[in-house]
């Protein structure tokens, strides 16, 4: 735990070598703990760390769907701005599906847990979540 939280400092620097340091901490990780850790460090920055272990992470535990939830909380989690984009796309995804309470906690509560893509201050994270839980709805 303290070397997660390590980890978590470090990510505030701007270290070039951080990220590749934070993917093969998620690639050498040995337990679920230490993996989501890495992967919600890289799920932060738009690189492309961050898409090689989104896309791992996903094609390893594709078939078990309770693990996917945490895949689509960390990505709608992220504080990486301009998050809602990706979120839109992750609606669409076929790993989602709008009639899973499970599903729509991770996305829509992993979204509300974004500081900086929810409380957007142009309002624009307030207005997804208004559309996304109509579209929930309209589902149903």
């Amino acid at each position: 735990a303290a070397r997660n939280a390590a980890l978590g400092l470090l990510s505030y620097s701007d270290d070039a070598q951080l990220q590749q340091q934070l993917l093969d901490r998620y690639y050498s990780a040995t337990c679920m703990t230490d993996r989501l850790a890495a992967l919600e460090l890289l799920a932060d920055e738009d690189t492309s760390a961050r898409t090689a272990a989104l896309a791992h992470f996903h094609d390893t535990y594709k078939h078990q769907p309770n693990v996917l939830l945490k895949w689509l909380y960390v990505q709608a989690a992220s504080d990486m701005e301009g998050n809602v984009a990706n979120i839109r796309a992750l609606m669409q995804h076929p790993s989602f599906n709008v009639t899973d309470p499970a599903a729509v906690s991770a996305l829509l509560g992993g979204f509300s847990d974004s500081i900086v893509n929810f409380h957007a201050e142009d309002g624009s994270g307030y207005a997804f979540m208004a559309d996304a839980v109509i579209e929930v709805g309209a589902a149903l």
